[in-house]
């Protein structure tokens, strides 16, 4: 995963400023920052997956804007996403939906000023096409999970002293 997490953040800086030792650089600090030394060196792996698929997801969400082939990106970072998900990595899922979120916002406030409305349009489609990958591949995991809820303690119909074992 460490190497996956470099070669993404090399090919998201290079298709960003066309720069070499820019990309290397930078992709040596994403694999090796102190930030997930301290996650490995306590033995949480999982972690690591899906934070090596934050690049790829900023990559395809990225290229899903500037390029005409959109829906081909924003599928590949709807699948990124969906990995993420399935990683069991959620804190990272909702750091990167937030995260790219202030992307989109920027950009369209970028494209509104400057009376854009066909990128303000790809903006949601790009937007709604990766919501709908990630959540329809990642099904398998969070429906099931959504109806254990229902039955567990954490639904409404079973108070707290009935889940301590209390009459």
């Amino acid at each position: 995963y460490f190497f996956i997490a470099g070669l993404g953040m090399y090919i998201l800086v290079y298709s960003l400023v066309q720069e070499k030792k820019a990309a290397f650089i930078s992709a040596i600090l994403y694999m090796l920052n102190g930030f997930m030394h301290t996650f490995m060196l306590n033995g949480h792996i999982n972690i690591l997956e899906g934070y090596s698929m934050i690049p790829f997801i900023f990559l395809f969400a990225y290229k899903a804007l500037k390029e005409k082939n959109f829906a081909a990106y924003s599928i590949l970072a709807g699948i990124f996403f969906a990995l993420q998900i399935l990683a069991g990595s959620i804190l990272f899922f909702f750091y990167t939906v937030l995260a790219l979120g202030l992307y989109f916002i920027i950009h369209f406030i970028l494209s509104a000023l400057k009376g854009n409305f066909k990128s303000i349009l790809k903006l949601a489609l790009v937007g709604f096409l990766i919501a709908v990958t990630a959540l329809s591949l990642s099904s398998i995991k969070l429906l099931p999970v959504l109806e254990f809820t229902r039955m567990s303690s954490r639904s409404t119909s079973v108070s707290f002293n009935e889940y301590l074992g209390e009459p």
